[in-house]
């Protein structure tokens, strides 16, 4: 909840992607707080392990999302002190290049090339 009233108030998310956010973060820390483990005790090698279990059922695409709300959330746990060390900057994402689906249709220039 603290993390959702931050992401509203101080960067400006949506609602609609706050709510996806939370659905990815969920799925993380399932993940990487197990056996009763703190946040606090998050490590890179957790967020590793994490995401590459998520790559295993993701898209590229969502997956690459999902990184992007893992990073932020590392952020603000380390900005407001619930973990010692800023993990965000190593969580590295997918490549997913913008053209990576093939094009829903051709360009005006083209079609007229071919008429």
């Amino acid at each position: 909840a603290e993390y959702s009233a931050f992401s509203a108030l101080h960067r400006g998310v949506a609602a609609s992607t706050i709510r996806m956010d939370i659905s990815y973060l969920t799925e993380f820390l399932a993940s990487v707080c197990v056996d009763g483990r703190a946040v606090a005790d998050i490590q890179l090698h957790d967020v590793d392990a994490a995401v590459i279990a998520a790559s295993r059922h993701l898209s590229r695409v969502t997956l690459a999302r999902m990184c992007c709300a893992i990073r932020c959330f590392l952020r603000f746990l380390h900005q407001t002190g619930q973990i010692p060390h800023d993990l965000a900057a190593s969580v590295a994402s997918p490549a997913a290049p913008k053209l990576a689906r093939p094009v829903r249709a051709l360009p005006w220039e083209d079609v007229q090339r071919l008429l």
